[in-house]
């Protein structure tokens, strides 16, 4: 049998009995086979008596992947393969699946239909689904999906010592309890557990519990998995349970479309590897355990170069909020010009290439004073700086930000959802400031910097409240610097490079 070809044939029968919201209300997307196999290369050692679990398994594309990488390397006595799905209406195709693999040769398998969170021992079950499983590897394309802070999972996570808010963090958090020491998992996840206090516990957890091996990044969130519309930014982790930390290989790809080149190498479009020292990627003493990807060597510079300016937006009074105007929730306050009974109402389309464009004929331009929460309406005082929420990561520059100072004769000013705000107590600061944190955020440096820790699809305001800045003082210099708000990429960031210690340049160089 060509596990491939089998494969396909169970793919396309899955996707004409589940279509694509299905799949999205499960959080199921399923993994292209190029990117399975490339997925199963990544195991160091595949040799003796193998047990694999493959845990949201789908049709068992991962499964099959492994199953031909175990093959390849002829090092196997026994394959015992444990596909776990909770979805009933493949369960044929499943089974049709397990039954075929289990007349390889020396290949044994089994298929639970069933929820894996469930299945787990926990202080109330004796008898459990999973209780006495011990597995050498474990290889899975886990849910992407919240679960409820008063769910039953999340009460069943917690049993287990497990703090997460999401399927695939729970899924790899339990995997990982499951493996033998030295056991490995390889998983497509999304990127979004490197960074921020939501993740925290997952990131404590996989750092204190398994070595990180390798990290994959996709540079195209359309392309990997272009037939379900995904939008996560995924990555591709290597994990080896109890091992020592060491090195770690970060490679990339535009896509998924890997093909084997030699031996166990593979390689994709825009494919590009290197391997870097641990502390590249998680800081020494950061309490936050944020996940850099340096994939560059520019990127590495960055880090380093950032790491002169340590002030907290907390230290220094500022804060920054999404703006509280939700469009559609408003709709019946919205109004496309402004007179004395509106506030003056900002959209990302009121600002474009360094300039306040309002009124808009895209956008309304203010909101009626009717309108009842009047705590959303922020004095007209000082200087803001507000930044795009939403930037595609094919964009240039992650961060795109906007300097907005009082320029109408309103009392008040409303900044729409799609906005973040830099304020203080709901009021515009010192302008020299607001231009110094202007050209940091819009620099090259912060970009590289952002685009390593953060694989969302938009820039959230905790992301920016958990940065490093350089200190007011030096921000009112920075600002101070210049009077016509520079034009270019270069011009701005000539401006930032001029206050970096030149010890900082010299140690990068």
């Amino acid at each position: 049998m060509k596990i491939s070809c089998k494969i396909e044939e169970l793919r396309n029968k899955a996707y004409d009995i589940l279509n694509q919201t299905k799949r999205k209300q499960l959080g199921q997307f399923y993994t292209p086979y190029t990117t399975s196999l490339f997925m199963a290369s990544l195991f160091n050692n595949i040799s003796g008596n193998v047990k694999l679990l493959d845990p949201g398994c789908g049709i068992g594309s991962l499964t099959g992947a492994f199953i031909e990488e175990t093959f390849s390397r002829k090092q196997y006595k026994s394959l015992n393969c444990e596909l776990i799905d909770i979805e009933s209406e493949i369960n044929s195709l499943v089974k049709e699946f397990t039954l075929s693999i289990s007349d390889l040769d020396g290949v044994s398998a089994t298929y639970e239909q069933a929820d894996f969170i469930q299945g787990q021992p926990s202080l109330f079950q004796e008898d459990s689904l999973f209780m006495n499983s011990s597995y050498t590897h474990c290889i899975m394309n886990p849910p992407y999906k919240k679960i409820p802070a008063s769910g039953k999972h999340r009460k069943l996570l917690r049993e287990q010592g497990i703090e997460t808010g999401n399927l695939y963090s729970a899924f790899v958090s339990l995997a990982l309890k499951r493996l033998t020491k030295g056991g490995e998992l390889v998983a497509i996840i999304p990127r979004s557990f490197c960074n921020g206090p939501y993740f925290k516990p997952f990131r404590e957890q996989i750092l204190a519990e398994s070595a990180i091996k390798h990290i994959h990044i996709f540079e195209s969130r359309s392309k990997t998995f272009k037939e379900d519309s995904v939008l996560q930014e995924n990555i591709i982790i290597h994990l080896i349970k109890g091992e020592k930390q060491g090195a770690v290989t970060l490679s990339s790809s535009i896509s998924g479309d890997f093909q084997r080149t030699k031996g166990n190498l593979f390689s994709a479009t825009g494919f590009k590897s290197r391997t870097v020292q641990f502390e590249s990627v998680v800081k020494p003493g950061d309490e936050d355990k944020f996940i850099y990807l340096p994939i560059d060597k520019s990127d590495e510079i960055a880090i380093e170069q950032l790491s002169c300016f340590s002030s907290s937006l907390e230290e220094m009074n500022i804060s920054v909020s999404t703006g509280p105007i939700v469009g559609f929730r408003s709709r019946d306050f919205l109004l496309d010009q402004c007179n004395e009974s509106a506030v003056p109402l900002f959209y990302p389309a009121h600002f474009s290439n360094n300039k306040v464009i309002w009124p808009s004929k895209e956008k309304p331009n203010s909101l009626s004073k009717n309108y009842p929460k009047k705590n959303d309406f922020w004095l007209n005082k000082g200087a803001y700086l507000v930044v795009n929420r939403f930037s595609a990561k094919e964009e240039k520059r992650r961060i795109s930000a906007h300097i907005f100072s009082e320029f109408t004769d309103s009392e008040f000013v409303a900044f729409e959802n799609k906005l973040n705000v830099f304020h203080i107590g709901k009021k515009g600061f010192s302008l020299a400031i607001v231009k110094g944190l202007y050209i940091y955020l819009n620099s090259t440096l912060v970009d590289n910097f952002f685009r390593q820790f953060s694989g969302h699809t938009q820039v959230n305001a905790t992301d920016l409240r958990n940065m490093h800045y350089p200190s007011l003082e030096l921000l009112e210099k920075i600002g101070s610097s210049f009077n016509n708000v520079p034009q270019t990429q270069i011009e701005v960031d000539t401006i930032l490079e001029a206050f970096i210690p030149n010890h900082y340049k010299k140690e990068t160089a």
